[in-house]
């Protein structure tokens, strides 16, 4: 936060828990602000990037996508340590701990990477209550977004996305179907919508 040398990747965090009484809870975040696949997709499209989301070479906030080559953390320029706060600890975690690379020392163009740590919990609900009854407190939870309109809980938008999209189909970009188009045209492959 309010450097220009990238420390962290963008260290997701998830959560998953399970509801049997209707949508599961999912989290799944960067820590940075935005994550990187929408840095390239905005430049496919040609898009601004949002204010304070992203710095170039010399740690100065960018809107061009293609200046971009770091991400600010979670909680922009006024309030970022919040979010490079929870990057160390994905970094603690998934690096320091499992004995893999840091950030720091990863180039990013490496495919496989085998030296790439992660740090996964799971814990049995139903060894703290039956799962019907955490299936309840969950949707207590969930239910209480819906008492306030216009917000979500976490995976909220992902649900609506996915039945909007079970009825209506997947948007493609232009700048995607191009992209598309031109990597069928030099594979040789038909390619059409």
């Amino acid at each position: 936060h309010g450097g220009s040398l990238p420390i962290h990747g963008t260290n997701p965090i998830s959560l998953a828990a399970p509801n049997p009484g209707g949508d599961h809870f999912l989290l799944d975040m960067a820590t940075s602000s935005i994550p990187w696949n929408k840095v390239l997709r905005y430049r496919t499209e040609g898009l601004a990037l949002p204010e304070g989301a992203a710095v170039d070479a010399t740690g100065r906030f960018v809107t061009d996508p293609r200046d971009a080559v770091a991400l600010a953390p979670a909680g922009g320029a006024d309030f970022g340590f919040k979010g490079a706060g929870l990057a160390g600890l994905a970094e603690i975690l998934g690096g320091v701990l499992t004995g893999m690379r840091l950030s720091v020392e990863q180039d990013g163009t490496q495919i496989a990477d085998r030296e790439l740590g992660h740090f996964v919990m799971a814990i049995d609900p139903t060894l703290l209550m039956p799962l019907q009854a955490f299936g309840v407190r969950l949707q207590d939870y969930l239910d209480a977004f819906k008492r306030e309109p216009g917000i979500m809980a976490a995976g909220g938008p992902e649900w609506a996305h996915r039945r909007e999209r079970e009825v209506h189909g997947i948007p493609l970009p232009d700048g995607l179907y191009a992209e598309l188009s031109e990597a069928a045209q030099t594979a040789r492959i038909e390619f059409g919508l």
